[in-house]
């Protein structure tokens, strides 16, 4: 009878150890993921401003004094939003050729937040 009792001691040990290990690695990995969500978020904004500076200075060489102008009396936002997400394309495009699709995730996320920002503009 005692033999029968420790042979479940140890099974029940052993399914413990198992499922706490699976736990632990579950853990590590939900982390490991939001971390590279949070990365392509990064990465998204920085794209964003990077095109903001092109669209605004290169392209057009407008001044920052214009470019307020134009977002305020001239309701430009949209458009200067919208030109300036489209480096978000490249970056979306390379982290999926990379097979990095959290970060990929995370650079559609920032242009959805650029894109509501752009329709709450236009309805506020």
């Amino acid at each position: 009878m005692d033999n029968l009792f420790f042979k479940i001691k140890v099974f029940c040990n052993f399914v413990t150890s198992l499922f706490e290990k699976y736990l632990v690695a579950t853990m590590k990995k939900n982390i490991n993921i939001k971390k590279e969500v949070f990365v392509g978020i990064l990465i998204g904004f920085i794209a964003t401003a990077i095109g903001f500076y092109f669209y605004t200075q290169v392209f057009n060489d407008f001044s920052l004094k214009f470019v307020k102008k134009l977002i305020t009396e001239y309701d430009y936002l949209g458009e200067i939003l919208i030109y300036s997400v489209s480096p978000n394309l490249i970056a979306f495009f390379v982290f999926i050729k990379r097979k990095e699709d959290y970060r990929a995730r995370g650079v559609i996320l920032t242009t959805m937040l650029v894109a509501l920002a752009v329709a709450a503009s236009l309805f506020i």
